[in-house]
């Protein structure tokens, strides 16, 4: 809006700026418009995926690990009004895909691990988050003791790191947990080290039972 004046402050804009508040307000619509598509899709996609996952795993072919994502969380804009239908669409994804294990007497078989690739900021940039450390994962099954692991973290300004939440459950940790527990894989292969593990599952399934892991990013 370089050398744009508004020389009346009492609603008689310029001609100039009329048109760039109405090329601004075209460009929102259309950039609103673009997103409803990409979220239909997104949705679309992530529910096709989980029901073919749910029927390679009932065929029983001997798949052990399924990965899966949904994008459109990196929301350096438009956070309020993006954020929660996204969580929607997850959460009604995995609610189904969950519904459907338990119809199948499979929840005890699989152990599902939700997380996102990458935190975001404490403090918003006026529309949305940039990019930042410390996060959430969600470990959803049968089998998984429920609860809350670690500790809140702080958002006071003091205890931040460079504005980022300091995280206080290594991700490896997580990964070293279900690689042994769950998969019964040597984690120190995997992760190079090994890594101090959580009590999160009970009682491992009968040993017939072939285990699975669905990753979903």
């Amino acid at each position: 809006m370089k050398g744009v004046q508004a020389k009346d402050l009492r609603g008689n804009e310029p001609e100039e700026l009329k048109r760039t508040l109405s090329k601004l307000q075209n460009d929102l619509f259309q950039h609103r418009l673009k997103r409803s598509t990409n979220q239909l899709e997104n949705t679309m996609l992530i529910r096709n995926t989980r029901r073919d996952i749910a029927k390679i795993h009932f065929g029983r072919l001997g798949t052990r690990i399924f990965y899966t994502q949904l994008g459109g969380f990196d929301t350096h804009a438009m956070q309020a009004l993006v954020h929660p239908v996204l969580l929607r669409e997850t959460a009604e994804a995995m609610a189904a895909f969950y519904a459907d294990l338990r119809e199948h007497n499979a929840a005890d078989n699989v152990a599902i691990l939700v997380f996102s690739e990458f935190g975001r900021r404490v403090h918003d940039n006026g529309g949305g988050t940039d990019h930042g450390a410390g996060g959430t994962a969600f470990v959803i099954g049968g089998r998984v003791r429920g609860g809350f692991y670690g500790e809140v973290p702080s958002l006071r300004p003091t205890d931040q790191e460079e504005g980022d939440l300091k995280f206080n459950v290594d991700f490896r940790k997580v990964y070293a947990t279900i690689l042994e527990q769950w998969l019964q894989v040597d984690s120190k292969q995997v992760l190079g080290r090994a890594w101090e593990q959580l009590d999160l599952f009970h009682a491992p399934a009968a040993a017939a039972r072939q285990r699975e892991l669905v990753d979903v990013a």
